[in-house]
């Protein structure tokens, strides 16, 4: 497998979703591997889009997210962990062993995938690096998924008031809707509140200013903000000149 690029950082300095956004706007083909101590998680890309993670948490395995999940009996998970070889993944033996349905464990690959994806966003530290090559080979399962709408679904699932803080700035920082943004919103899943706010942003206006507007919970707002800012549905503006 031949290297064509890498590039590598600390995630202190630049936040997971904008990570994401930026091997997105390139069309990048390769894979972003993110280490915090022992913990190290995979995401693959083609052309940009996110076909499939990995991670080497037992946690993560996909037997204990089908057992997580009750869709497995502990007398199941057993049985077929014990039958795991390096050349027999657990997916397949659960098929053999009549558990699961092919059906299954295509959904079941697909939601595991998501969900290593889902669980880098609460992360804040650690380190990060990309190696472009050619595209993964050799799984039958990926992701359809599109990166965008990844990102806000990761951005959705962060509780951390400091990391939201840090994206969105002092509640003075004003934010305007971007035009290209409002196509974005279009092709993507957009919920109702999340609407709200991007109308809100028609005129330039401080997070504080947005906030007192709408009815949503401010917490949600600034929430809100930070993922729309991560995949360019708004961006950051000079405050307006206060009027005369």
């Amino acid at each position: 497998m031949q290297i064509y690029f890498e590039q590598e950082g600390s995630l202190a300095a630049i936040s997971l979703a904008h990570l994401l956004k930026s091997l997105c706007d390139r069309s990048e083909t390769g894979m972003l591997t993110l280490q915090r101590e022992e913990v190290r998680k995979s995401i693959y890309f083609n052309q940009g889009r996110i076909v499939f993670a990995a991670s080497n948490q037992e946690s993560d395995r996909l037997g204990v997210f089908l057992f997580r999940h009750g869709k497995l009996s502990l007398e199941a998970f057993e049985q077929s962990s014990a039958l795991m070889t390096p050349s027999r993944r657990h997916g397949q033996i659960l098929v053999e062993m009549g558990v699961i349905s092919r059906q299954s464990l295509n959904w079941a690959v697909k939601e595991q995938v998501k969900e290593i994806i889902m669980s880098l966003f609460a992360w804040d530290r650690g380190t990060y690096s990309f190696v472009s090559m050619d595209p993964l080979e050799g799984e039958p399962i990926t992701l359809k998924a599109k990166t965008l709408d990844l990102i806000l679904e990761g951005t959705r699932r962060i509780t951390d008031w400091g990391v939201i803080r840090r994206a969105v700035g002092p509640p003075e920082t004003c934010f305007a809707a971007r035009e290209e943004g409002r196509g974005l919103v279009r092709e993507l899943y957009v919920k109702p509140r999340e609407k709200e706010v991007l109308r809100a942003l028609e005129r330039p206006a401080s997070v504080r200013e947005v906030c007192a507007r709408l009815e949503s919970a401010d917490f949600e707002i600034c929430r809100t903000l930070m993922g729309f800012d991560a995949i360019g549905v708004v961006e950051r503006v000079p405050a307006p000149a206060p009027a005369r």
